[in-house]
């Protein structure tokens, strides 16, 4: 009994990388515009971080310094540049900062399927438009895409808490699941 030779292993390396730069020739503005908007999303949560974070900082210092140095403290607080601390403002900080933080790990997440599809796109020769295909995650895949990628993000960063082999394997592993 012989098995049939299967369609297209007899290809080599250089055959494939002509018909891959075939493909890509021309189409690099749809992949510089969804990489830019990424940018710019990851940029705008990065700087609604880093705001809060100095806010955060800054309300919890006035209240050390008040703390520390009691009454020499208040003396000078006309100096302390309008710095003073409200627990209520000091929370607020720290939970803006932690909805950047998730933000950014949804980003994260999201941009991971986002590039993988605008390549298989790209591939089929159809127009690879990042905002498109996040619509669809969004909209008609019901978050499972969201879903997928957020616990194959958790699950990597655990399997690196063993060692960093474990989640390179693991990272490998759950590559094809978008």
């Amino acid at each position: 009994m012989e098995l049939e030779p299967t369609a297209g292993s007899n290809i080599t390396r250089a055959e494939i990388k002509k018909v891959a730069q075939e493909k890509l020739s021309g189409r690099y503005g749809e992949w510089f515009k969804t990489i830019f908007l990424w940018l710019i999303a990851q940029w705008v949560v990065n700087l609604i971080f880093r705001i809060a974070f100095i806010k955060y900082i800054s309300q919890g210092t006035s209240y050390w310094f008040a703390s520390i140095f009691g009454p020499a403290y208040s003396s000078y607080e006309y100096y302390n540049y309008g710095y003073s601390y409200s627990p209520f403002a000091h929370f607020f900080w720290f939970l803006i900062m932690l909805l950047a933080i998730v933000a950014m790990f949804l980003i994260a997440s999201l941009a991971t399927a986002t590039f993988q599809w605008c390549a298989i796109h790209t591939l089929r020769g159809n127009q690879a438009d990042g905002l498109k295909i996040f619509a669809y995650f969004i909209k008609a895949q019901k978050n499972r895409v969201l879903k997928a990628n957020v616990l194959i993000a958790i699950y990597t960063f655990f399997w690196t808490l063993l060692l960093v082999i474990p989640g390179i394997v693991k990272a490998a592993s759950y590559a094809m699941t978008n």
